[in-house]
């Protein structure tokens, strides 16, 4: 279930993910691979670095 949530949620992104993605995508920040709509533990993250174990969470409504 959670799977298919964050599947969902990749296909169907808020317009400020889409946005930072387009920075971050194919290892552009400064060579580090981030991923979409991670799964860790309990939650779906918006964006994780599993190199540098950093997770960015973008604010907004749909976080209500």
């Amino acid at each position: 279930m959670l799977i298919e949530h964050a599947r969902q949620m990749r296909k169907n992104p808020t317009p400020a993910e889409a946005m930072l993605w387009k920075h971050i995508r194919k290892n552009q920040l400064a060579g580090y691979k981030f991923h979409r709509q991670h799964i860790v533990g309990p939650f779906i993250v918006d964006f994780y670095c599993p190199v540098m174990r950093l997770i960015i969470e973008i604010g907004g409504d749909i976080h209500q």
